[in-house]
This record gives C-alpha cells, structure tokens and sequence, in this order.
C-alpha cells in the first residue's frame, strides 16, 4: 500500500534470508516496510511433507523427481495432467488461498493505524487482488490499483484444464470489477486488460538491477568456457533440445570437453532435459544445480562469460515483459537467445542490444558456441561493449516505469467516476 512514497508491503513470510534471497534492491530496503503474516506455506504443504517422507528430496522440484522416475514419456505427460488437475481442484483461486485471512487481517490493522491514499496488489498470485478486493469493499475511498506481472486467466503459460480456465475469467472479473485501474509490464497486455475490465490500463515495464553496485561483470579469468542458465523452463513453450543438440556436435568434433567448456544451469530440476543430455552423451558437459537466491544468481550470471535466453516458441506469444531478459541485458555479459521466431519483438529487442546471438537450429547454437570458446582460447576474455549499462537502462523499463508509478495516482480518476 501506498502513503505518497511511504510503502508498506503486506506478504507471506519472507523466511531469514530473503534480502539475499530475493536480492532486494537497496532503494526498496531503505524506502519500504515489510509486514510479514500468516503462513509460510501453500495448500500443497501437506502433499510435500507425505513425499519427503517417501525419501524425495527437499531442495529439488518434487513434481521432476517424480517425472524423472517414471517409465515412458506417456506416464510423464498423464502424471502432468493428472497434477494440474489437482491443483485445479484444491487452489481457489490459487495455491497461496491459505495467505487470504492472515492477510486481509493485518492490512486492516494497518489501516486502523494511519491512513493510506491507495493500495496496489501484484500478481501472481491472484490471492493478492481478491484481497485487495474485499479491502476495497470494505473501504471504498482507498484507490485501489491491479497490477499483472503476468496475466490471470489469460497466462501464456496456462496449464489448468479448459474448466478451470473458464471459471477463473468468471472469477477475474469478478474480483477486478472494483479495482480503479490496472498496470501490466507491456502495452499489449494493459489495453488487453482495459478491453477486457472496462478499467484505465497502464504499461508499467519491468526493469533491472544497475549492476555498478552490485556484482563485478568481469568473468573470471578461466580458459573454461561457461553458459550460464538460471530460472525454469516451461518445456511445452521453450525448446532447450537445439542447444543440447549443437554441445553434442561439438564434442563429437572434439572442439569442447570437460576441460573447455560446460553448460551451467541453476534452477529447479529438469527431468526432461536431463534425459536428453544422457541420451545425447554430453553429461559430463552439462550440470544442472538446485535454486539459489536471486542475488547469487545474479553473480553467477555476471561471472559466466555467456548467458542462455530461451525464447518463445509460440509465435502468438510474442512479448517483452520477461523479468529474464532485462535482468539478462542487465549483466553486461553475451546471450545466447534460443528458438523463437526471428522477426519477433524480443528478437528485435536482442539484436538491438549488439551483444545478442539469435539461433533456432542446433547448427546456429554451435556456430555461436564455436565462436566464444574460439575467441576466449586466443584472447582469454569474450569483451562486450563498455557502453552496455548504457543499453540497459534503455532497454529496461525501470525508469520510464518508476515515472508512471509515481504519477499514477494522480490519473487514476477517483472512486465513484468510472
């Protein structure tokens, strides 16, 4: 909630090490208050604790290890209807449910306390706005603002069943018919969302972390060669078989080894992907490493001499709001962008970075992957521009962004005038 530029922000549990974890950036540190409630887990606690007592383990994704110990990917693709069937079922209107009370309870305290000119909730998840909106039923003088990192029912990467999808826009529009005004990261999905509400809609960009501050973006000085992966991957949406495909050639040219060059991924493991890399011999060339914070993330990715950006395969899904890329054209190092479609925004995006290397096929992942490990070998560094901070916050919405935020308040016409 807002009170001019005083923010307090009403979440989950953060846990002990969230500043490192989540890596906040400094301004946020110093200017917010953060009021911590209700339960640190979600409906699925109960699911996690009967498989760790099953013997899976804790700091890998426990849906992958079931995938990864299952025969056929036939069973793998039922087990993972069969699992968003359940999380239909059980999360209304998402796994975070159990947050709901807590969290309305202590945001009403804070009110009671001071007073507070207006309130933004965020998503996902879309806990967040049905709080917001009985908040708002409660006190309809407080503006009220929907903000959609991603969209509701309309998610790109939606996997529920078609039933399920049908009842949340029901109940998308139910819980926004309130809201004053709604913010998403790109100009498409805002004017989707006014369209769609009847509400003021905002494009507010994401943004990057200015890395001057922060991490050093000079690798180390190591002939090895490293592309570097953080995050998911979302396996219906983005192919990562190319890649895996062009590191198998090149071994097989005995152009890259154990010694020369790996492939890092750090993130929630991957069965799928695991698989093809036994399959494909490159094991010894390819790790996969579990979660990290989002700080030391940020370093591994300032340290890799490459980065790996993986892009959309469905052309309809053509959008530039991914936290990923502008965190990754904030690193200052070389990406990889896999896939995709070439004549797309987010490939126009990177190419205008100067630093980005576009490959759909393996034959063109190899190509790049041949260049750098050719380039560090001779010179022993892979340079990048030095005006690339520069092309950052260019790129990055955060400044243009802060701006709308700042403003919009004050062009969110008051309640009672929709």
């Amino acid at each position: 909630m807002l009170r001019g530029w005083e923010v307090v922000v009403v979440t989950a549990p953060l846990g002990p090490d969230a500043n490192e974890a989540l890596g906040f950036p400094r301004i946020f540190t110093e200017r917010a208050r953060i009021v911590e409630c209700g339960p640190a887990s979600d409906v699925l606690e109960p699911i996690r604790r009967l498989l760790w007592l099953l013997g899976l383990r804790r700091n890998r994704s426990l849906t992958e290890q079931i995938k990864a110990q299952l025969p056929a990917s036939g069973s793998r693709t039922a087990f993972e209807r069969a699992f968003q069937t359940l999380i239909a079922i059980i999360g209304w209107p998402d796994l975070q449910a159990p947050w709901k009370r807590a969290a309305v309870r202590a945001a009403e305290a804070l009110l009671t306390e001071q007073h507070f000119d207006g309130m933004v909730s965020s998503s996902p998840y879309p806990t967040s706005h049905l709080v917001a909106a009985i908040l708002k039923d409660r006190h309809p003088s407080l503006r009220w603002v929907a903000d959609f990192r991603d969209l509701w029912a309309d998610n790109h990467s939606n996997q529920t069943p078609a039933w399920r999808q049908w009842i949340d826009r029901r109940w998308e529009h139910r819980i926004l018919r309130c809201a004053d005004a709604l913010t998403s990261p790109t100009e498409k999905w805002a004017e989707q969302l006014a369209r769609l509400h009847g509400k003021p809609g905002f494009c507010v960009p994401n943004g990057f972390v200015d890395y001057e501050t922060e991490e050093s973006t000079a690798p180390a000085l190591s002939r090895k060669f490293e592309l570097l992966y953080t995050g998911v991957r979302y396996p219906k949406q983005q192919s990562i078989r190319p890649l895996l495909e062009a590191i198998a050639s090149l071994q097989a040219e005995r152009f890259i080894d154990p010694s020369s060059f790996r492939f890092r991924w750090i993130g929630p493991f991957d069965s799928e992907t695991s698989l093809m890399v036994s399959e494909l011999g490159i094991a010894s060339l390819v790790s996969q490493e579990s979660s990290v914070g989002r700080r030391e993330a940020r370093k591994a990715q300032a340290n890799a001499h490459a980065v790996l950006f993986l892009q959309w395969e469905d052309a309809r899904t053509d959008w530039s709001s991914s936290l990923k890329l502008h965190e990754y054209v904030g690193c200052g190092r070389p990406i990889l962008a896999l896939g995709g479609h070439p004549e797309s925004n987010v490939s126009a995006l990177l190419r205008s970075t100067g630093r980005s290397v576009l490959a759909v096929t393996a034959d063109e992942a190899a190509t790049a992957l041949r260049q750098w490990v050719g380039e560090l070998r001779i010179t022993g560094s892979i340079p990048v521009s030095e005006d690339w901070r520069s092309m950052a916050r260019t790129l990055s919405g955060i400044s243009r962004g802060m701006a709308r935020l700042e403003s919009l308040f004050d062009s969110v016409p008051s309640p009672g005038s929709l």
